[in-house]
This record gives structure tokens, C-alpha cells and sequence, in this order.
């Protein structure tokens, strides 16, 4: 679903404002997120486990990239597992950007890989504001394991082929729902 996740990266971007510390997770939809940032003239702080979103935003002078160290995942671009714990101990960040496998109002945003999710946890620990980017094709599927809480997601970007029933019962239970629209690149 690469036009819906550039859409939802496309809209993402537009949250981020100039001095703030953002969490971008490891997943397609942030990559693609990522390159939106890369572009911008914005000074933030990135924290990150996402490999290629460490390697897309690195020659941006005004991105600071911070990489949250783990353990590479076999076949993947993000790093796992609580090693970098002391280190995401003492961010304070405004805003974390992150996917799921999942996500419903009773198990919350889910992951499918424990490791991931823990390490998920953490991070969302440390932001005031959680922004889950999830496509149509994330929206009331469940994973093994729970990370976020629906009531601690602040805010879901969608794209436009999410269902507006599903949509407006997020809503009826306080979660801002942005609609990505298509071709918003």
C-alpha cells in the first residue's frame, strides 16, 4: 500500500513543528514520512530504531539524528530490544510517529514481533503525544502483542480508503482522526 503510506507520510510531516524531538519508528510508512522530512528546513531532534530513517535524514544539517542501538532484525532495517534503554531514559520528546500491525479500540496499536512492541513501549514513554500512522489495511486487525493503549493514541493518520464507520466510532471514543488524501505528495 506505497501510495497510501506516502500519503499518510505526507500528512504526518505537516504535524512536526521547528525545535521539537520526534520518535519515528522502524517502518515503511515512516520511511516514507522520513523523506518528506528530509526536505524540510525545520531544525528538529529525531530519535529513531529505523535503519534507512537514520540513513535518510543523516545529511540534513538541521535534523539531528539520534539511533537507538539493538539488535538488527534478520532481513529488516530496524533495531530491536531494550540495549538503548538508558539512552531513551533521558529523552523527553514531543511527538512520537509510529506504524503497527494493528490496531483496534480493545487491544490497542499491536505488533506481531514482543521484541518491537517492548521497545515500542518505551518510546512512547517518552512522548507527550502519540501519532499512530496506520493505512486502511491496519485498521481493527490484532497482533500478539499490545504496545500503546487506544486511549493513550493521541491522534490516527489514515489514508482515504479507511472505512468511515470505523473512522467515526475512533473518533466517538476521543482519538483525532486525520484523513490523508490521496495523491498529497
Amino acid at each position: 500500500n506505497q501510495n497510501e503510506k506516502n500519503s499518510i507520510g505526507r500528512r504526518a510531516y505537516d504535524i512536526v513543528k521547528d525545535g521539537q524531538c520526534v520518535i519515528i519508528d522502524a517502518s515503511s510508512t515512516s520511511m516514507s514520512f522520513a523523506k518528506y522530512l528530509n526536505e524540510t528546513d525545520l531544525r528538529i531532534t529525531v530519535i529513531t530504531n529505523g535503519i534507512y530513517t537514520a540513513l535518510e535524514l543523516k545529511d540534513n544539517n538541521n535534523i539531528n539524528v539520534i539511533l537507538v542501538g539493538g539488535v538488527v532484525r534478520p532481513k529488516s532495517g530496524s533495531l530491536e530490544g531494550l540495549m538503548g534503554k538508558n539512552l531513551i531514559s533521558q529523552i523527553n520528546a514531543d511527538v512520537a510517529f509510529l506504524s503497527a500491525r494493528g490496531f483496534t479500540l480493545e487491544e490497542g496499536l499491536t505488533e506481531f514481533n514482543i521484541y518491537e512492541a517492548e521497545l515500542k513501549k518505551l518510546l512512547i514513554s517518552r512522548a507527550k503525544k502519540i501519532v499512530a500512522m496506520l493505512d486502511f489495511s491496519k485498521l481493527e486487525v490484532n497482533s500478539i502483542s499490545s504496545f500503546a493503549d487506544s486511549k493513550q493514541v493521541d491522534t490516527i493518520i489514515t489514508d482515504y480508503n479507511s472505512p468511515k464507520d470505523i473512522l467515526e466510532k475512533y473518533e466517538k471514543c476521543g482519538i483525532d482522526v486525520i484523513v490523508a488524501q490521496r495523491n498529497a505528495e
